[in-house]
């Protein structure tokens, strides 16, 4: 006697599923709440088959009940859950080099976008769901090596979060957004980001605000003191790398003029850290090398630069060693 497989019983459980939803009328109305539970727990029993496939539509259905009830709440986490059924099948069929993977990319950020268009159009708090799914689009198509697309996606996030009371998720977006304009190569996008940066930090708690941290005084920020006192060190993290943008693009002049504000932006760093008021010996250090290094870049002063990147290379970030890294092979090789 032939026994069907539970994978063949389950495909058979939902096509019955769908006839009951498909059966709308004046006189018969689908029990979208018995409808609802049967579609969840098939998505489970795809889930543990490895059907990822039939489990994202399980969730689907799930979606198209909870529309029909007007909850947009749990209908855009039907459309969550099965963006996260199309992503994990790409992810296997990108490592299985099979080509069709791409498909299954697009219908995951379908997905996604019908539950940001339901968390945008609702309350402040779903506006950050919004953008938490616009950052994991963005973080799995950088994992695929599809840059320029992760960039926009990094950006819908920012754009969202930039408006809340706390900016640093939105600066996390943005360098985010950098990293894949650097991995493009796309300087011209990634001197935008960073001045985004650059205004964010800025516009962020009242510098002033460290002081009265630091002897105990009320401060008017309601944001932490490591997070007023992040702000003065992105600030002079974000205007360091564009000035090596700048370098890298041949912008000398600009370059220069982010240098002349480095020395302002450090001290309020400096604050946050110390209660010593002269700017430390390094950061004055590392503007005068940044002044030089413009200067060897003029005159294309290939053993200057050695030096100074030898000396500028423990002041610097990793993304910022890598700047300086391309700038000696891009600029100074004809």
């Amino acid at each position: 006697m032939y026994t069907s497989s539970p994978e063949a019983e389950h495909v058979a459980t939902f096509k019955k599923l769908g006839g009951q939803l498909g059966k709308k009328g004046l006189l018969h109305r689908p029990n979208y709440g018995q409808l609802i539970s049967g579609w969840t727990s098939l998505s489970g029993a795809f889930r543990r088959e490895g059907n990822h496939q039939m489990a994202a539509l399980s969730h689907l259905s799930v979606a198209k009940c909870e529309h029909a009830l007007k909850d947009n709440t749990l209908e855009a986490s039907a459309y969550v859950e099965a963006g996260h059924c199309f992503w994990s099948l790409a992810f296997e069929m990108h490592e299985a080099g099979t080509l069709s993977f791409n498909e299954n990319v697009t219908e995951a950020i379908n997905c996604y976008m019908l539950a940001i268009e339901i968390y945008a159009s609702s309350s402040p708090a779903q506006k950050s769901l919004a953008a938490s799914l616009y950052f994991e689009i963005g973080f799995n198509l950088k994992k695929l090596g599809r840059y320029s697309e992760a960039s926009r996606y990094f950006q819908c996030a920012a754009d969202l979060q930039q408006f809340q009371d706390e900016i640093l998720p939105a600066v996390n977006s943005l360098q985010s957004m950098l990293g894949c304009c650097i991995l493009s190569r796309d300087y011209k996008t990634a001197c935008f980001v960073l001045t985004w940066i650059i205004k964010l930090a800025s516009e962020g708690p009242d510098l002033n605000d460290i002081d009265n941290f630091d002897s105990g005084r009320q401060c008017s920020t309601t944001s932490t003191p490591s997070s007023v006192l992040v702000y003065p060190a992105l600030l002079v993290e974000a205007r360091i790398s564009l000035v090596l943008l700048l370098i890298l693009q041949r912008d000398l002049g600009q370059a220069r003029d982010y240098i002349s504000k480095l020395p302002e932006d450090a001290v309020h760093t400096h604050k946050g850290t110390a209660q010593a008021a002269p700017l430390p010996q390094t950061a004055h250090l590392a503007i005068t090398l940044l002044q030089d290094l413009v200067s060897a870049c003029e005159h294309k002063d290939s053993v200057a630069l050695q030096q100074i990147q030898w000396e500028l290379w423990g002041m610097l970030t990793p993304p910022q060693n890598e700047f300086l890294h391309r700038i000696e092979s891009e600029l100074f090789v004809e």
